[in-house]
């Protein structure tokens, strides 16, 4: 499975935007290849998990996001953050990465998780405990 692949999915084309080992993100294609919401201000992405994704689906073929959905979607970026049993983040400020990596050294992580990251900042804003 590739980013921008093309499957038939619960009787839809789907395309696959963003996928890991536990789920799976797509939204519709229609019949001309042209992937359905794109041009909306806003996506609902559908998803599934993984495992029923691959029991369900089948393969058509490879498709192209544009450069537009590219800078929407941002494959690039992790599905989830902070999914590290018993961490919480903290509420001091870390102002350089040393100081980061020491944080997360602190608590059980090793940087090496977090590879992939290509992004200059993460902003996290809490909405309940």
């Amino acid at each position: 499975m590739n980013i921008r692949d093309v499957f038939n999915f619960s009787e839809n084309r789907i395309l696959i935007l963003m996928f890991d080992d536990k789920e799976v993100f797509y939204g519709t294609m229609d019949d001309e290849n042209t992937f359905v919401y794109a041009k909306y201000k806003t996506i609902n992405y559908y998803r599934t998990s993984r495992d029923y994704f691959d029991k369900n689906s089948s393969f058509i073929g490879p498709s192209e996001l544009t450069e537009k959905e590219l800078e929407i979607h941002r494959p690039d970026l992790p599905l989830r953050l902070n999914c590290f049993t018993g961490f919480f983040w903290s509420t001091k400020f870390l102002e350089k990465e040393t100081d980061f990596y020491s944080f997360l050294k602190s608590v059980g992580i090793r940087k090496e998780q977090l590879e992939g990251l290509a992004s200059s900042k993460v902003i996290v804003i809490p909405n309940s405990q």
